[in-house]
């Protein structure tokens, strides 16, 4: 795994509200080296482990720098997550060409064209802090976009929030890897999380930065239409993470890969952090070490650490509170298979109650769903045959058929029918389908053989299909009986039986006798 750092980049400011401070990240007051050209930091490559403090260290920001190897940008060093400092301002697009290549060495821009001055106004040539969500570090379990304040807790009021280029006009146009926002549903968001002594808080809050709302309009020319996004700073309220020790951000896009993640441009730019003063309080803290345990389909077991001070705890599920409790652990039951829950729990004292501690489960399925049943055949010639059946039943829903021929998976359906192609004339097949449900669980298989119609022309009694019916049919209609011969042709079956046996033979005899 890459090493990785933690940028301090801070200034406190000082205001009153409601006879609390407010400490505002301002930017300027560090004294980072920038490239003249471009405008961002000289060490967003740095590849040795450091920690980067400046000023007071109220605001630590993630920076996990490049390592050797992949695109060289000098002195072997390539990459980097997280979060850089720059100043460019620059709007320009990039991704004209039809691909990435363009944005690759740049990726310091805002759309707002500059950071925010002493006012909250967008000024430029004023620093600002452009992001990059490392997705793959996120699956391991590191959060490349860290904000860790000074090792106490505090309440957050909020950050400035700007689209980065890069993204915004891959939303327009796409990028070589991802695709225009052309397509109602659309939607690239980001996710600030709440964390308590290195644990998630389960507290969240999110961001729209672009959407198709599914509308006619276009917000500018040569937009999609119903594309929605802003070049200018938002305001992001985080007040609902509560009393949190740091901040973590997250991406989401429709336009993702389900193995590599996102294809949308992961990058957003961040200025004008505001957290609260710490401050001490006689609430009891929030609960942490939410474990949720014996999961089943109808219910599971939510377990948390002891609070000290706390009387009692309140459980919720799906934001209704169910009951409280002086035990640390609550089960909730009665709840509905394969389907996600919020189970949220505050700890209660005579001064009050604590922030909540949240986490999303989901729940299992296991029973599989019903069989198929009533399968009807209908030929359409000698080459295919339509299939009907029943619909199967399921305790959460079916959503997919298989149908199996001679054993092999032919093809997963949605419908209770389907028409199969390709077959031999005049030939038996055995013929399976089963039913699954949304967590894969497969039911039995219903079995039917069927057997096809005879090709148009084909010769009565012509057992070893040669255009006539002589003695030579005789003998491989016996090789057949006798098991000589392994065929799932069904030209011998004379007597119409959809079997072949002796009494095949004895027809045959007699066809040739007249």
């Amino acid at each position: 795994m890459k090493k990785y750092s933690f940028i301090a980049l801070c200034l406190c400011v000082f205001c009153n509200l409601n006879a609390q401070e407010v400490y505002t990240l301002d930017l300027e007051s560090s004294d980072y080296e920038f490239f003249a050209d471009k405008e961002y930091w000289k060490e967003t490559y740095n590849t040795q482990e450091s920690i980067l403090s400046f000023n007071d260290g109220m605001f630590n920001f993630s920076h996990i720098p490049g390592q050797f190897g992949g695109t060289d940008v000098g002195g072997g060093m390539s990459y980097w997550d997280g979060f850089t400092i720059c100043k460019s301002g620059d709007t320009t697009d990039y991704g004209m060409i039809g691909n990435s290549d363009g944005w690759v060495s740049q990726q310091w821009g805002c759309m707002a064209g500059g950071g925010l001055n002493s006012n909250f106004q967008t000024e430029q040539g004023k620093p600002y802090l452009v992001a990059y969500w490392g997705y793959y570090y996120e699956t391991e379990g590191v959060h490349a976009c860290q904000v860790d304040f000074d090792g106490e807790t505090h309440r957050v009021k909020g950050t400035y929030i700007c689209n980065h280029p890069w993204p915004y006009y891959g939303n327009i146009h796409g990028d070589g890897f991802a695709g225009a926002f052309a397509t109602e549903g659309d939607y690239f968001t980001i996710t600030a999380h709440g964390m308590l002594n290195g644990e998630d808080t389960g507290s969240s809050v999110t961001m729209t930065l672009a959407e198709n709302d599914g509308s006619s309009t276009q917000q500018e020319d040569g937009w999609p239409k119903g594309l929605v996004q802003s070049k200018e700073w938002q305001w992001m309220d985080l007040s609902e993470l509560g009393e949190v020790g740091a901040v973590y951000f997250t991406m989401a896009t429709s336009d993702a890969d389900p193995l590599y993640g996102p294809n949308t441009a992961v990058y957003f730019c961040l200025d004008k952090m505001q957290i609260y003063e710490h401050e001490e309080t006689s609430l009891p803290a929030r609960p942490t070490g939410l474990t949720a345990s014996d999961i089943t389909e109808n219910s599971v077991t939510l377990s948390w650490n002891v609070v000290d001070y706390a009387e009692k705890y309140s459980v919720y599920l799906d934001g209704e509170k169910l009951t409280e409790t002086t035990k640390t652990s609550y089960t909730f039951k009665g709840l509905y298979p394969y389907r996600k829950y919020s189970l949220k729990v505050v700890a209660n004292n005579q001064n009050g109650e604590s922030d909540p501690a949240s986490i999303e489960v989901q729940t299992i399925d296991v029973t599989p769903p019903s069989a198929p049943s009533d399968i009807t055949v209908t030929p359409i010639n000698c080459y295919k045959v339509q299939l009907n059946w029943t619909a199967s039943t399921d305790n959460v829903q079916v959503t997919r058929y298989i149908v199996y021929v001679d054993g092999k998976a032919l093809q997963k359906i949605k419908t209770n029918s389907y028409t199969i192609t390709g077959l031999d004339p005049c030939t038996k097949y055995d013929v399976e389908i089963s039913a699954i449900d949304d967590s894969k669980n497969e039911s039995a298989r219903t079995h039917i053989t069927i057997v096809t119609p005879k090709a148009a022309g084909a010769v009565d009694g012509d057992v070893n299909n040669d255009g006539v019916v002589d003695v030579n049919d005789i003998h491989h209609l016996s090789d057949i009986i006798t098991g000589k011969v392994n065929t799932r042709s069904m030209m011998g079956d004379l007597n119409g039986d959809n079997a072949i046996s002796i009494l095949d033979l004895v027809k045959l005899i007699y066809l040739i006798n007249q």
